[in-house]
């Protein structure tokens, strides 16, 4: 019967898959701010792929959860525009929030925290925001995720006015400030439920990044008692249920490209 053949098979499950991405942009941002419940809800079980459309990390993330059958939402603002790549393949995956949804009340909460917890030489939130507004949306991206995977360099404990102790450079430490707040003893929720993972993906010629042997090119993750990395032996547990994949826009095709295709690679 040809409602039964494999590529009928095949067809049904897209059409389903394209359903389920169209309901997924729609609802996201209200159920996002709503809690992680909402999103569960609206992932039906399917891994969902939290990320920001901006070229390297972004999109390569997106483009590979997309071939492992994953849901894909990237998260826009205003300001923020996604790659050339993204716009291309992955049009059906972008997802646009309009200023209600980053101006939220609870948006401005957590924007705060991250402002005083990162950046205290920024006197107010409206200060920050005149620097940091295009990273507003990142907060979408990791308040409700499960893991963050993030692909990115270390920045000098000195660079940028930065006194946290997670150091990651640029919006990918702001929104790996984000998770990590969420998360005893800064947040609520308890510590072994953090499952942040950074691969260090510094470029050895640059001064801006930090180059710390012992993560240096290699996975860590987030060690919230001692609030510093853990490096890993080997690459964190494959990405399910609601993560995050993000990360810096240029990344090293030895290392920081091939660590991302590793973790994503079909089993």
């Amino acid at each position: 019967v040809a409602g039964n053949s494999p590529r009928a098979t095949r067809v049904s499950d897209n059409r389903k898959r394209d359903i389920m991405s169209e309901k997924l942009l729609a609802e996201l941002p209200t159920a996002i701010l709503t809690g992680r419940s909402a999103v569960n809800a609206l992932a039906e079980g399917r891994s969902v792929m939290l990320s920001g459309a901006s070229d390297g990390a972004d999109t390569l993330f997106g483009a590979l959860a997309l071939g492992c059958g994953h849901l894909v939402a990237h998260l826009l603002g205003p300001h923020n525009v996604p790659s050339a790549a993204a716009r291309a393949g992955q049009q059906e995956a972008l997802c646009h929030l309009d200023d209600g949804i980053l101006h939220s009340e609870l948006v401005d909460e957590v924007v705060d925290a991250i402002r005083r917890a990162r950046y205290p030489n920024y006197a107010s939130l409206a200060a920050f925001d005149r620097d940091w507004r295009k990273s507003r949306r990142n907060v979408l991206q990791v308040l409700c995720a499960d893991a963050v995977y993030a692909v990115a360099y270390r920045a000098p404990s000195a660079g940028d006015s930065q006194t946290a102790a997670c150091d990651v450079g640029g919006g990918t430490g702001y929104a790996c400030q984000c998770y990590i707040n969420r998360f005893q003893p800064l947040g609520p929720e308890a510590a072994a439920s953090c499952r942040l993972y950074l691969y260090d993906d510094g470029a050895l010629e640059w001064a801006g990044c930090l180059k710390d042997a012992r993560t240096h090119r290699r996975w860590s993750a987030w060690d919230p008692a001692s609030q510093a990395w853990a490096p890993l032996d080997g690459p964190p547990p494959r990405p399910e249920g609601v993560y995050a994949g993000i990360g810096s826009t240029r990344l090293h095709p030895d290392f920081g490209d091939a660590a991302i295709r590793a973790l994503m690679a079909p089993v």
